[in-house]
């Protein structure tokens, strides 16, 4: 076992994991090692235990999911925090969504290879996603991490959250002025912050910050906008 870090960081956090799923995660990260961290500006083990493992496991500080419950990754790249959290959450039923079909065969591979049954893949984008009748307000949780400014990903994360679900937002230590920027937007698509807050990286690798983001009420039908428009004009709402 070779994550020392992910156990010594999670009982700072007053979380644990079973030996099984530990090698689980170990294994994923040998599988990208070995792969040269494909979609991901990681150059070595170390670097992704804490920048991908350790940063997708704060999720489990600050929402604990239901039983059965399901979770989208938005714009999940090398798949995180979607893999890492099907790990932790091994009864949550993990889709990950990304509008570019190499990332998506390789997630596909990977989600194989470490035998997760309950991880689907999707390729298509979030702002078409959000507007079929199938997917749309459908999964208890949805996940983005660095692929937008918050008002942006709040457009393509809170329409497929389900009334009384989540949104769990990931960011760097511009995180809390984005949300605050944010707020007249969230509101109008159906959200409510409920809880957040900053930590520090292990080995001094950065701060980041998680918001969980309670959906009050249902997205306007009209949102989200047609594919590429919340990027090129994002939400600007008091």
């Amino acid at each position: 076992m070779k994550l020392k870090r992910v156990e010594k960081t999670l009982a700072g956090w007053g979380l644990t994991l079973s030996r099984q799923q530990l090698q689980k995660l170990d294994r994923l990260i040998f599988i990208l090692a070995q792969q040269g961290f494909p979609h991901s500006s990681i150059a070595h083990a170390e670097e992704a235990e804490i920048k991908h493992v350790i940063d997708s496991l704060a999720c489990m500080r600050i929402w604990t999911p239901p039983p059965h419950a399901s979770l989208l990754d938005v714009g999940s790249g090398s798949g995180f925090p979607g893999l890492v959290l099907n790990v932790a959450w091994p009864t949550t039923r993990v889709t990950l969504l990304d509008a570019v079909g190499k990332k998506i065969d390789h997630l596909r591979d990977i989600s194989r290879a470490l035998e997760l049954d309950d991880v689907s893949t999707v390729h298509a984008r979030a702002e078409d996603l959000g507007r079929e009748s199938s997917y749309r307000e459908s999964f208890d949780a949805v996940t983005a991490r660095a692929v937008a400014t918050t008002a942006v990903l709040a457009e393509l994360c809170l329409p497929l959250v389900r009334l009384g679900g989540v949104w769990l937002l990931m960011k760097g230590p511009s995180g809390p002025q984005e949300l605050d920027e944010a707020r007249g937007v969230l509101a109008t698509l159906g959200g409510q912050v409920e809880d957040d807050m900053c930590f520090d990286l292990p080995c001094e690798q950065g701060v980041r910050y998680l918001a969980r983001i309670r959906k009050v009420d249902h997205t306007p039908t009209r949102y989200p906008r047609r594919a590429g428009k919340p990027q090129k004009r994002p939400l600007e709402l008091p």
